[in-house]
Formats: structure tokens, C-alpha cells, sequence
């Protein structure tokens, strides 16, 4: 399958791309660089919002604003790029945050991450709702490293990645008390593949999971069987978002800053391939799904 690299700009850690409907724009995240950038396609440029902390995943917020998962807490981010804390703290854990979502009522789900090879994992991640009036419920625990987040077309069944534990799960969904129930593995990535990272689900209900160290994007059916694999040009790829007019648009993010992680594929050789740093498109013609804004008050 062809495909474009979008600009001739690289990114350290591109991450959690977000196409914005009204605004036809696509916006991702620089981790490292505390950076929002935004790409027009229309004129073929971009522009960068600096936010001053490292935002690993972010939402539109209905007010105009950004609502920003970051490794300090959650907050809130307007277009100057002026930010507002709204929690880094829960129950006396810190909100060390990667990946996140929003449902169709507007609620803000977040996942945290302690992952580090050097230590015991004694004080594991756990998955957060954020409802609209701020206040927080956590939903589940036991999570080695949050990653990629998305729903089902219908809002009836969750998708989680824990990429050091290489598993997808899926829980069931209740929109009306916006609370994951009965998780289960959707998928269990062998170790001979990448590490699986941002996710989005196409309009057939399909998941497609960025593979970091994988240089794919593997779109499983909703049973969890491999439909296809889509190879990238970079081995860090990191996230995946569909864009465009038609929403058929398939946009990849990746990182040019190496990542030396313990839980590399077996027999994994840096330095082979480039690892990456470009925006890329592809297309299917496949339909994706647009994403939904939190309405965090």
C-alpha cells in the first residue's frame, strides 16, 4: 500500500493523534517537546501550540479548549497555550499520565503508567473516569503501562492497551453510568511483534493498534483475529487517527527519538531501520470514526 510522508518535519515523539471535524485539521501531540502541533492539509503547513509540560494524549474539550493528559496531572489547556491544573492526584496516587479518550456524554478517561524496568512494579497504573463536574473515579487497576484507548462505534464495548504487559483489552461499556465493566484480552501481542501503542476503531467496528519497534499498524477484526497489517516506514510508530473529509484519510504518527524499553521484540536490532519521526497518510477507503469532545466543566 502507497503512502505519503506529510511536511518534511520530524518529531521526537509523536503521539495521540486527533482529527478535529469542524476545523479539518489534525492535531498531535511532541511528547518530549511540551509541544501540540497542528497540520493543516488544506494549505499543507503546520502550526505548534506550546503547552509547557509533556502531554502524552489529549481531547478536545466543548468549550475550546484541550483537555491534556500529561505525566504531572491532567489539565486543561486553552489556544494561547495558558494552562489550568485540574487533578494530579487521586486517593494519594499520582496521576502519571499517558494515553486517554472521551465518551459521547463527554467524560474523560485516562490511564495512568508506573512502568519501569529498573523497579518492582509494586504501585501499578490504574484506569480513571473523569466525569464532567472534574470528579474522578478510578475503574480499574493492575496496569503495568496505559496506552492506547478507543470505543466501540455503538459506545457499547472499551478498548485498553497495557503495552508492557503486550495485551489489548476490551471491557464492556455503560454510556449512562460511563463505568467499564468485565474486562477481558481482546488481543495478546507474541514477543517476535512490537509493542502495541495508540489505537483507533474504524466505522465497521475493526481496531487498528500502532505496533512501537513493529513499524505496522494491525487492524483486527472485532473477534481479535488479524485482518491485515499495515507496514510504516518507521519503527517507532506510535499512533494512528483517521482524518479527511470522508474520515477515510488513515493518519500515523511516529517517534525519531530511539526508545531503549526492555520489552523490545525478541531478537530486536536497533538502528536497522530508521526509527522514525514523520506524520504519515494513508488510505484504504475505509471509513473511520470521528472522535467525541470531553465536556470537562
Amino acid at each position: 500500500m502507497s503512502f505519503e510522508r506529510v511536511g518534511n518535519k520530524s518529531f521526537s515523539v509523536g503521539e495521540s493523534p486527533r482529527w478535529h471535524c469542524e476545523q479539518k485539521k489534525l492535531w498531535f501531540t511532541d511528547v518530549p517537546e511540551q509541544k501540540l502541533n497542528v497540520y493543516d492539509p488544506l494549505c499543507d503547513e503546520f502550526a505548534e501550540l506550546f503547552i509547557g509540560k509533556n502531554v502524552s494524549g489529549f481531547c478536545f474539550n466543548k468549550d475550546g479548549r484541550i483537555v491534556c493528559a500529561t505525566h504531572t496531572g491532567v489539565y486543561l489547556a486553552d489556544k494561547d497555550g495558558r494552562v489550568e491544573l485540574v487533578a494530579k492526584a487521586k486517593d494519594g496516587h499520582y496521576l502519571k499520565c499517558n494515553d486517554c479518550t472521551a465518551d459521547a456524554k463527554g467524560r474523560f478517561l485516562f490511564g495512568t503508567s508506573f512502568y519501569d524496568p529498573g523497579i518492582n512494579h509494586g504501585d501499578l497504573g490504574n484506569l480513571y473516569v473523569m466525569n464532567c463536574d472534574r470528579s474522578i473515579i478510578k475503574v480499574d487497576d493492575g496496569i503495568i503501562h496505559s496506552n492506547g484507548m478507543a470505543f466501540s462505534p455503538d459506545q457499547k464495548l472499551f478498548y485498553y492497551t497495557d503495552c508492557a504487559a503486550r495485551k489489548i483489552y476490551v471491557y464492556d461499556y455503560d454510556l449512562e453510568s460511563g463505568i467499564p465493566k468485565n474486562r477481558r484480552e481482546f488481543v495478546n501481542i507474541p514477543r517476535y511483534e512490537g509493542i502495541p501503542d495508540g489505537m483507533a476503531v474504524d466505522a465497521e467496528g475493526y481496531v487498528w493498534s500502532a505496533q512501537w519497534y513493529g513499524g505496522v499498524v494491525v487492524r483486527y477484526k472485532p473477534d481479535g483475529n488479524i485482518d491485515f497489517v499495515m507496514r510504516t516506514p518507521a519503527q517507532q510508530t506510535s499512533a494512528i487517527a483517521f482524518g479527511g473529509d470522508d474520515l477515510c484519510d488513515i493518519y500515523v504518527t511516529s517517534a525519531q527519538r530511539w526508545a531503549y524499553l526492555d520489552d523490545i521484540p525478541i531478537n530486536y536490532e536497533y538502528d536497522v531501520l530508521p526509527p522514525g519521526g514523520g506524520l504519515y497518510r494513508f488510505n484504504y477507503g475505509i471509513k473511520g470514526t470521528s472522535v467525541h469532545f470531553a465536556d470537562i466543566k
